[in-house]
């Protein structure tokens, strides 16, 4: 999210105000990336599953309409191209996330069930952030929002997330012994403190 918002400052900063055309095929791309997060599971669930074959024949044909597209769109303009680019990829994501719920016995809606305490508050600092961004003025003032945004995300991390960052904490300390070792020891070094 951080890249789809602050964009325009990260454009301007880094290359100069000669390429404002290309922060909103940044942001449309960014948004292709945020489906790839979500869909990403699924090439190694297909493998667990005993299922490569899907993934295989799903590319084949998949990048012939893939290529088309962006032939058929590349005289329309970049934006368009991304554009569609974007919604074909989320397209075969969503279609990824449905074929492995089948396989496993989950339904779409189980499945973002299953990531909605993820999702939901990141969409909602963004959409808070995306609003200050608006009357917030000056490089300097959108670069201290953009600071800030990086704390308050974990904050709002850590607040919805804290069961399952604890979860997440139990199964690598399983997996990495030395990891609890070493965590267990710096708890026992702060109680002596106190």
């Amino acid at each position: 999210f951080v890249m789809i918002i602050f964009a325009p400052l990260i454009i301007r900063t880094l290359y100069g105000n000669k390429w404002d055309d290309a922060i909103l095929p940044l942001q449309i791309l960014c948004v292709f990336a945020l489906e790839r997060i979500i869909s990403s599971p699924t090439a190694g669930m297909y493998n667990a599953m005993g299922h490569p074959k899907i993934p295989f024949y799903f590319t084949l044909l998949f990048t012939p309409v893939f290529l088309g597209c962006i032939y058929f769109f590349s005289g329309k303009g970049l934006i368009i191209v991304c554009g569609a680019v974007t919604f074909l990829r989320v397209l075969a994501g969503m279609y990824h996330i449905y074929k492995v719920g089948q396989i496993i016995g989950l339904s779409m809606k189980g499945y973002f069930n299953t990531i909605k305490h993820i999702l939901l508050p990141n969409l909602g600092l963004a959409i808070v952030y995306f609003s200050m961004l608006h009357f917030v003025h000056g490089v300097i003032m959108q670069f201290c929002l953009m600071i800030l945004y990086i704390p308050t995300a974990f904050l709002i991390s850590y607040l919805f997330y804290k069961k399952s960052l604890l979860k997440d904490y139990l199964i690598f300390c399983v997996l990495f012994p030395r990891f609890r070792q070493v965590f267990s020891v710096r708890r026992q070094l702060k109680l002596k403190n106190v």
